[in-house]
């Protein structure tokens, strides 16, 4: 009876000198982990980052949904703009146009089979507008505008055109 009360005895003297030591070293390891986590994020951001400019140096070609520049360029040239695509039957000439004004009374007229656009601005008008105008006289498509122009001022200035070709 006398060995475990003095095993006793010894355990409360210990106890509290073993709790001190216990805390202490689980803070220390606890230290040691957090300093080799952040040894090892500090690693992987700096990875992250090299990667990254790597990427932001070589430029990737210039896509538009998908594909490149050069492709929709010659997409553009094969297209004859008529609806029906590849499959057209040239029954009637029917284009597959769109005709938009704009507030500032810039125009643009793309083909809804290829996404070519072609411009009249104050200061630009494309080379091919003149074409675009004419394959737009044979398009059953409606115009549309940003705002709505009187109809008389808007057929007038179209019909002029069209006479002037």
């Amino acid at each position: 009876m006398k060995f475990t009360k003095f095993y006793f005895c010894v355990y409360n003297l210990l106890k509290p000198a073993w709790v001190r030591l216990e805390t202490k070293v689980s803070s220390h390891i606890v230290a040691e982990l957090k300093a080799k986590n952040l040894k090892e994020g500090l690693r992987l951001q700096k990875l992250f980052r090299q990667r990254r400019d790597k990427r932001s140096v070589s430029v990737p070609p210039v896509r538009l949904l998908g594909v490149s520049f050069e492709a929709l360029k010659a997409r553009q040239e094969r297209c004859k703009h008529l609806k029906g695509g590849r499959y057209v039957k040239n029954v009637c000439l029917d284009y597959n146009l769109m005709h938009h004004v704009f507030i500032d009374d810039s125009e643009v007229i793309k083909c809804l089979t290829c996404r070519k656009e072609w411009w009249n601005k104050k200061d630009f008008i494309d080379s091919d507008w003149d074409k675009a105008i004419k394959m737009m006289g044979c398009s059953t498509n409606s115009m549309s505008s940003s705002e709505t122009p009187s109809p008389g001022k808007l057929s007038t200035k179209i019909i002029k055109r069209l006479r002037e070709l």
